[in-house]
């Protein structure tokens, strides 16, 4: 570009060169931490799903239940979707990546019914464990009210990783079985009629 001035290029160039390396870095680009959301997300949707499986089925029997009662209990949609109050495309989402995962599986020919397989009440006991661990925790040392504490409970549930677990169950003397779940320290809520979108 000889007619253009050379400190103008090297501006323009640079300032492309910025862009380009903000909106597609290999580590921190914008593009890459979208698809890392989106993933996080779609992840902790499924989790969600699986915790209210859980207690549908732990208010049904009136106890907690272990891997075995969770692959045989079978949950419709419809009192499923109420529970954690999703929008439409956020249930189908999450029941499209749990049976992806197969963790879900469908129980009657028109798809209403659901029931966990092996790995999915496997996944569900682990889900439900470490939110309890969190909100025995924040119970505890954080003087969070019990009302309030499975909010706190669902924004860090699906961070903790199993040195953090181990560390949870030290402090709060909880050292059983790791299929072991705790009651859930406040009322589960009650299921309600699926959000329109």
């Amino acid at each position: 570009m000889p007619r253009l001035p050379a400190g103008s290029v090297i501006v323009v160039t640079i300032s492309a060169g910025f862009v380009v390396s903000v909106l597609f870095g290999t580590r921190r680009g914008l593009l890459r931490l979208l698809v890392e959301r989106s993933r996080a997300d779609r992840r902790v949707r499924r989790e969600h799903l699986l915790r209210a499986l859980f207690e549908h089925l732990e208010g049904e029997l009136g106890t907690t239940p272990g891997p075995r009662e969770l692959a045989a209990g079978v949950v419709s949609r419809v009192q499923l979707a109420g529970r954690r109050g999703w929008s439409r495309p956020e249930f189908s989402s999450a029941l499209r990546g749990a049976r992806r995962a197969g963790w879900l599986r469908r129980e009657s020919v028109t798809g209403q019914d659901l029931r966990l397989s092996a790995a999915g009440a496997e996944q569900a006991l682990q889900v439900v464990r470490n939110h309890r661990l969190w909100e025995l925790y924040l119970i505890e040392y954080a003087d969070v009210a019990t009302s309030r504490v499975d909010r706190g409970a669902d924004r860090i549930e699906h961070v903790l990783g199993p040195e953090l677990v181990a560390e949870l169950e030290e402090q709060l003397d909880r050292r059983r079985d790791r299929a072991t779940v705790a009651a859930s320290p406040h009322e589960l809520a009650r299921a309600a009629a699926p959000r329109s979108s």
